[in-house]
This record gives structure tokens, sequence and C-alpha cells, in this order.
């Protein structure tokens, strides 16, 4: 034998490195097969192939029928009969509807980020304390780093909680009178006037009605716009809730500032980071994140939980919103394989950046040595 090679070209693309590889890869190829013009129905061969692709992605995303009816507007059963080829209806209109879904999907608007909110336990607790102060009226703070989940809960709660508010605080809305206007915006009321008026018209609006007011990304406001809070909850009698990052608990400690107005109000002090540590507990323990990876319809072997829910409970790496963007980096990869810690890792550096990323090892290291002693 010569020892060449006989069998000629390699036809089988090398398996994707990195997400950004696979995203190179999807942006190769080719378009989905377009449908005819309206009025003229598709080729038997054009259903066949838009059949094939449909599976394909299915497959590829782990997509249910319900998963592919929830995003297309079409019945579970209809596209069940559709995909093997027993559906008697309207075939063209559901070929169509597919055809765009898969479009949708080629432009990047895919599956893969969470469906919505997702019960931690973290969740659990935030919701535990919104309800609490808005049954009692009181006030009640929560605070902890980025990406625990403060803004999902409080959004969340806008449905769980009838009549709730969530007023976002921009930076921009730091003093008192752009605090004011920020949140009569929220409650639908005029935004012009002295800082007095918007006041009596937000103490007016909510007074005795028990509408709980959420004050998100406080951290950002001084102390004259938490005048503002404070004033409104005692005329109104409407709970309120105050959230952030761990500045807002510095700021509502007003042993200097108010004399301790604003500290006396509060029935809650919900420390994310703090509650978890003296639990002993990972702040997203195994089965939080693998919640989180079922609503991303991405599937976690043991190791892999494990890594996410270490990864995932080091203070200041992002927490559940970080994982949610490894997670997602690490299906491109795994392309509807179960995703394991050494995926995971290899993913990591793509979705923190270099620096972050050695950062994050170092904690972890710090951590680990920290739990052995």
């Amino acid at each position: 034998m010569s020892g060449k090679n006989t069998m000629g070209p390699r036809l089988t693309p090398e398996p994707a490195k990195s997400p950004i590889d696979t995203l190179a890869q999807d942006a190769r190829v080719s378009p989905e097969p377009r449908m005819p013009a309206k009025g003229q129905s598709p080729t038997a061969e054009q259903i066949a192939e838009l059949r094939d692709r449909v599976n394909a992605r299915a497959g590829q995303a782990n997509l249910s029928n319900r998963d592919i009816a929830r995003q297309t507007g079409l019945g579970t059963s209809t596209i069940s009969q559709w995909r093997n080829g027993r559906y008697e209806g309207d075939v063209d209109q559901v070929a169509r509807k597919l055809a765009y879904w898969l479009e949708q999907h080629a432009r990047g608007e895919r599956p893969g980020l969470p469906d919505g909110f997702v019960r931690t336990r973290v969740a659990e607790r935030i919701l535990g304390v919104l309800k609490d102060t808005q049954a009692r009226r009181w006030m009640s703070v929560v605070y902890g780093p980025a990406g625990v989940g403060k803004s999902l809960c409080f959004r969340a709660a806008l449905e769980l909680i009838p009549g709730s508010v969530h007023v976002e605080v921009v930076e921009g809305a730091s003093g008192p009178m752009h605090f004011a206007r920020q949140w009569c915006r929220a409650l639908g009321l005029p935004q012009h006037g002295s800082l007095y008026a918007m006041e009596m018209r937000l103490i007016d609006a909510i007074r005795g009605s028990k509408r709980l007011q959420m004050i998100d990304e406080a951290h950002y406001l001084n102390v004259r716009a938490l005048h503002v809070i404070r004033d409104v909850h005692k005329q109104s009698g409407c709970g309120v809730v105050i959230g952030g990052t761990i500045d807002v608990e510095q700021k509502v400690d007003d042993a200097s500032e108010f004399y301790g107005q604003l500290s006396s109000l509060l029935l809650h002090r919900y420390d994310i980071v703090g509650e978890s540590a003296e639990d002993g507990d990972p702040l997203f323990t195994v089965d939080d994140v693998l919640k989180v990876a079922e609503s991303m319809r991405v599937r976690l072997t043991r190791d892999g939980a494990e890594y996410a829910s270490d990864r995932a409970s080091i203070p200041g790496s992002g927490g559940l919103r970080s994982l949610v963007g490894l997670l997602y980096n690490a299906s491109l990869v795994a392309q509807g394989e179960r995703v394991d810690a050494k995926l995971l890792r290899s993913c990591e550096r793509t979705s923190q950046g270099r620096a972050n990323y050695e950062r994050v090892q170092l904690r972890r290291e710090q951590r680990r040595k920290a739990a052995v002693a």
C-alpha cells in the first residue's frame, strides 16, 4: 500500500470547538427553504425538505412538539401529525408557519434563554419578603450582588401580587425630582409640577389600596430621594420594598442621615448572600441550576450541574444571570447532547472573558481551600 489516503476528502466537518465557532458555522448555513408566494402551493419536495429541517432543528435544540407549538401558535397535535406526515388539515398553512419559524432561528431568534421566572430558593425567599411586606404594609429591603434574580422576582411579582408596581430606577433619576417623575410614570400619573405636587399625587393614587411598591436598583438613589420613598410610604400606608446592591443596605442604615426615621420602618432586611452563607449552603443549589437549565431546554449531567452551582454561587461572579449565558454557549456546542463540567469549563472563558475567568477561578480555589480548612 502506498500509505496515501485513498478514502477521499473528509465530508463531515470537525465539531465546533467553542460557542463562537458554532455561531460562525451557523452563519455559513444556507438559508431555510422559502415557501412559494401566497396563492401558490408548495411542492411535495419542498414540504418534505421542510419537514426534514424542522425535525433536525427540533432534535438539535431538544424541542418537544409542545415547545414548537408554543413558539409558532399552532396546536401540539397539529405539530405532531405534520412532523410525521399524517396531518390532513391545511398542510400549506402549517408549512408556511413552520418555514417562518425556521427563518427566525436562522436570524438568531432561537430558543435558548429562560422562558421566564424560575423559582430558585433565593427567588422563593424574595417572594416571601415581597408578599409579607405587602400584607403588613411595612417597608423592607432586599440586597445582593448583580445577577442573583432580584429584578426577575420583582417583575414576576407584578403577576403574582395583584396591583403591585415595579419602579426600576435609572442612574439619571438619582435625585428626588427625577425619581418622583419615574415613580409617577410607573403608576400612569402626570409627571409635571413641583416635587410636593408629585408626592401628593403618588400618595393619593395608592392610599388605602394595599398596592405593593417595588423600588428596584435603588442603590442609584441619593438621600433626598430616599426621603420621598419614606414620605409616600408613611402617608399612603402601602407596603414598599427597596431592592439593589449592598449599597442600599448602607443607605437605609440612617442613624446619621435620618436619625433612624427610615431604618425604623423596615420589617425585613434580606441579605441574599449573607443569608446563604449563614446556612452553609451554596447560594444556588444543584436543584436550582437544574430548574434553570430545564427552562432553557439544556440537559446537564450531574457533574455539570454541580459545576454550574459552584460557579453561580461565587459572589461577584454574575450569579444566575452570568450562568444563563454560560449554559446558552455550552448548549450551542453540545448540539442537543448533555452538557458536562468539562464543556462548561471550556466555554466559560468565551462567556466571561479571560480576566474575569481567571478571577472567578481564583475565587473558586480560595473557597475550596477555605471549605477544606
